[in-house]
């Protein structure tokens, strides 16, 4: 088996318990993606925006029978999810719990992690896939929108160090959150806080693959929807490459006026830095150098 499948702890997320037959319906309303075809023992990613369009979080949303979903929040805290869904929740019948401290978390991910979840999977039901750990359960599903093999590992039953144990077992390598940055970094996959949040739309911070602009009515259609059709992007999400060392916050420049900012950083080797930046759409072309405290970046890359 290749050494390049990673597992990762995923603590800084939360996990959000939502039932009632009429929660999927309600998500289907309140986010950027198409739910509504969704069945039990299946999943997909969407964005819960605010009403000016800006992204609250990203839920990877889980059906796991018709009146039971596992929502998976990058947010910290349960509680911001948690708090804008029950804001709009009005007459449905349904109900919210923050239930991170019953389960883990973990990312499966890597060039072969496709071939290395063939070997761990003993039985699937749609897209959960299963396996028995030490006399527990957990539970896989593929992260269909993100451009590399992306798994997500929920378990409310298998204790970490059993389940790094079978996993390395078979091949995979035990990271932290370090070598998971980078991996995002390297594949201009957008982070929580960083790359995407309060502070911007789902369009400049790669993640339009999760706008359905085809579905009804949702929180922030009406900004998004704007953007999108009379061209109003502002900004896009850049890869970009550095001899020297680079931080985030660090402002990009060209001829001494602002036209981005770096968001995240990681270090390949002593003479190439990588980072992803949030640069004004006219400045994107590949090639194009910036100046940061002294040094230069060149965009190697731009999310389309």
């Amino acid at each position: 088996m290749s050494d390049s499948t990673y597992i990762c702890s995923r603590n800084e997320t939360s996990i959000v318990g939502h039932y009632g037959y009429e929660a999927l319906d309600l998500l289907e309303r309140l986010t950027t993606n198409n739910l509504k075809n969704l069945k039990v023992n299946q999943a997909a990613r969407t964005l819960f925006t605010s009403d000016k369009g800006r992204v609250i979080d990203s839920l990877f949303v889980i059906v796991n029978s018709e009146d039971n979903l596992t929502l998976i929040s990058e947010a910290p805290q349960a509680s911001t999810i948690i708090n804008e869904i029950d804001r709009y929740t009005i007459i449905e019948e349904t109900s919210l719990q923050d239930i991170s401290k019953l389960n883990s978390h973990y990312t499966i991910y890597g060039e072969n992690a496709d071939h290395f979840i063939e070997n761990v999977v003993q039985n699937n039901d749609g897209d959960i896939l299963k396996a028995k750990i030490s006399g527990g359960l957990i539970k896989i599903i593929k992260d269909q929108s993100k451009n590399v093999p992306w798994y997500e590992v929920i378990s409310d039953s298998v204790n970490e160090r059993d389940l790094y144990s079978y996993t390395v077992s078979l091949g995979c390598q035990t990271v932290d959150a370090l070598h998971l940055n980078a991996f995002c970094v390297d594949n201009l996959i957008p982070t929580y806080d960083r790359e995407f949040g309060p502070h911007t739309n789902p369009l400049e911070s790669g993640l339009g693959n999760l706008v359905d602009f085809d579905k009804g009515c949702y929180l922030g259609q009406e900004v998004i929807s704007r953007i999108f059709n009379y061209g109003k992007l502002q900004r896009k999400l850049v890869l970009l490459e550095s001899e020297g060392s680079v931080n985030v916050s660090d402002k990009l420049t060209v001829d001494g006026k602002q036209v981005g900012i770096v968001t995240s950083v990681t270090a390949k080797s002593k003479n190439l830095h990588r980072a992803l930046g949030l640069v004004k759409v006219k400045y994107c072309n590949i090639g194009n150098i910036f100046h940061v405290e002294g040094e230069y970046l060149r965009v190697v890359q731009s999310m389309d």
